[in-house]
């Protein structure tokens, strides 16, 4: 979903703008132009209006008088164009190319985040298969060592007690028992590592490590949270934007949440990107 449009400097004082103020009698009627563009942004992005009738892009741009007169006058002063398939907006292809492609990076973005993180999982099989952390594990060296160590400290302690003075002629205070360390124990298991991204949350955490910065055991609970308060896709979203601006920090993707949630914008619950 696209959460900004370009506007010309230009449009302060164009010609057309003045005209429609004149035909709807309003001189600030060009709000409720600029909100048509701002919904048909997010839910019309290609501009093309053909299933929507007046009475539809009226209420689009918030205009609370007739709607055919509302559309006339969006025709006459050349904001609006009509076709064979309905309304549509005047060149918005060419003012608003950003937008008319928002599906595409959509999909676009969602399929690279699907590829990387099907080629993560499968680099965690194939070391879960060859024996993996555990196998490198047991055949240290270092484990060589131990036991050699641990024999030596049973041997000593043995030593100990064969040379320990008889109780019942002296009185000197008998040192403390000494552990008797068997090396015949097995060694504990290491635990098995976790996912190292949780499959529900791995598209947004995946996106945000390769376009803003790499992941902070912080930032990465902080995502899973606006995961699973906002939903995915919005939080895709605010990543997406983050990096086209270059702003490289979680705290603004989650300024741009809190936004769309303060405006309406955010419903709330989990989605699929």
């Amino acid at each position: 979903m696209n959460s900004d449009i370009r506007i010309l400097v230009s449009f302060k004082g164009h010609r057309k703008r003045h005209h429609l103020e004149k035909l709807l009698g309003s001189i600030g009627a060009t709000r409720y132009l600029l909100d048509l563009w701002l919904t048909a942004a997010q839910q019309r992005p290609d501009g093309h209006l053909k299933d929507w009738n007046a009475k539809d892009i009226a209420i689009a741009a918030g205009y609370s008088g007739k709607p055919q007169k509302f559309v006339d006058s969006l025709l006459e002063s050349g904001f609006l164009d009509k076709s064979g398939e309905g309304y549509c907006l005047h060149d918005w292809a060419e003012h608003q190319p950003w937008c008319c492609g928002a599906p595409r990076r959509s999909q676009q973005a969602k399929k690279a985040a699907e590829e990387r993180w099907a080629g993560g999982r499968q680099g965690v099989e194939q070391g879960a298969t060859g024996g993996g952390a555990l196998d490198n594990f047991l055949s240290d060296p270092k484990l060589d060592r131990a036991s050699e160590l641990s024999s030596e400290c049973k041997s000593h302690a043995l030593s100990i007690n064969e040379h320990k003075p008889n109780s019942d002629t002296n009185n000197a205070p008998s040192p403390s028992p000494i552990r008797n360390l068997s090396v015949s124990s097995p060694l504990p298991s290491p635990e098995p590592e976790p996912d190292p991204l949780p499959p529900a949350h791995a598209p947004a955490l995946v996106l945000f490590r390769d376009n803003i910065e790499p992941l902070t055991p912080y930032v990465e609970k902080e995502i899973m949270k606006a995961v699973t308060k906002y939903g995915l896709t919005e939080v895709n979203a605010a990543i997406r934007e983050a990096a086209i601006y270059k702003k490289r920090s979680w705290g603004y993707c989650r300024e741009v949440l809190e936004g769309k949630a303060a405006r309406g914008e955010v419903t709330g619950g989990r989605s699929e990107a």
